[in-house]
């Protein structure tokens, strides 16, 4: 996959309404001053907040499919996802991972922009439901759904995305 730099992230950033064309030249000034990644300057500023989680991979070498009964699926919330897999994949163990069927991490996350009509919604104490409802027509994914893309996608089990998403 191609590296994407700091100017493309920002113009993008911009271009969709996302950060004013103000808050990116600033940002991106500051991160050529000191060196420093846009995306961490934008999260100082505010303009963009971030969680993330970190959860196993599954061993490439002892990967393997698995179905998962029905019921654990509906208890999950798993089905009601368009993107849902027949089938879901755990690593068996191998010597290569020390036979626990993980090798190696990788980080589900959350990213929000503020954009100027979050910010006035935040100013105007608007309701939980009413700021969930505006991320969502912004494409706003929560850390369970990237969480639950990342099971589907065989890079991780469900049970290690239970065991993160819920403690």
């Amino acid at each position: 996959m191609e590296n994407i730099g700091d100017h493309e992230i920002g113009r993008f950033l911009a271009e969709q309404g996302l950060i004013s064309e103000e808050t990116f030249l600033r940002c991106m000034e500051a991160a050529e001053r000191t060196g420093e990644k846009l995306i961490h300057i934008l999260l100082k500023e505010g303009c963009v907040t971030e969680k993330q989680l970190l959860v196993r991979r599954i061993c490439p070498e002892c990967k393997a499919e698995e179905r998962i009964p029905e019921h654990v699926l509906e208890r999950t919330g798993i089905r009601r996802h368009p993107w849902a897999p027949a089938a879901f994949c755990r690593g068996t163990g191998c010597s290569w991972c020390q036979y626990t069927g993980y090798k190696g991490r990788i980080a589900i996350s959350e990213m929000i922009f503020a954009d100027d009509e979050i910010r006035e919604l935040i100013s105007a104490q608007a309701s939980e439901p009413t700021l969930k409802k505006h991320l969502e027509n912004r494409g706003f994914r929560t850390m369970a759904d990237d969480g639950l893309r990342k099971v589907a996608q065989g890079i991780t089990t469900l049970e290690e995305y239970l065991r993160v998403i819920h403690t």
